[in-house]
């Protein structure tokens, strides 16, 4: 079934994609319910409420196994860069999952906004900033959770998952150009 969405409403769904991930430690109830819209069935809800906590504290030193142990350890500062080079700065470990969902929830935030006052180029900027983001840090951190950390592989993989299907709408959007429209216009994206 198809639904047609806005582009401001579609954003809207990311941030609370973002939002409820980080969330969910706290026992909210609304994002539980936001994962279970978002597909995820009853056994993998519970599998992300039982192992949510601990997956957010993982960190770059630790799971970037695709980097060499030296490159690892100095790769939180690469993060941190990434951070301030877009103006933002990060409480805590910058290299944890948790910073991490949390850039993405204000980028896709600042991406509403813009989206909102029609600034159409800052919208564009700001996806093309989560589809790098995604792609360089949180896609290879969570596949290195996967493959170093049994307990907490279930878990990771499906975030994985989550994280792909938002990196695959993010490269739709990009290419279809969506958010070229005025603000205001009645064009609508099919969503599958």
């Amino acid at each position: 079934m198809e639904s047609l969405v806005d582009p401001v409403v579609l954003a809207r769904g990311r941030e609370l994609m973002y939002i409820s991930i980080i969330t969910l430690p706290m026992g909210v109830a609304d994002a539980l319910e936001a994962l279970r819209l978002l597909g995820l069935d009853e056994g993998d809800v519970g599998e992300m409420a039982r192992y949510i906590s601990d997956l957010l504290e993982v960190s770059v030193e630790h799971y970037r196994v695709d980097l060499d142990p030296v490159t690892r350890s100095l790769f939180t500062k690469a993060v941190e860069g990434f951070y301030e080079r877009v103006g933002y700065k990060v409480e805590g470990n910058p290299g944890s999952l948790k910073a991490m969902i949390a850039f993405m929830a204000k980028l896709v935030d600042d991406e509403v906004k813009a989206l909102e006052l029609g600034d159409v180029e800052t919208a564009r900027k700001l996806r093309v900033t989560q589809l790098r983001f995604l792609n360089t840090h949180v896609r290879p951190l969570l596949e290195g959770v996967i493959v170093s950390n049994e307990r907490l592989s279930r878990a990771a993989r499906i975030l994985l998952d989550l994280v792909n299907k938002d990196i695959e709408l993010l490269k739709d959007l990009l290419l279809e150009g969506d958010i070229a429209q005025p603000p205001g216009s009645h064009r609508t994206s099919v969503i599958e």
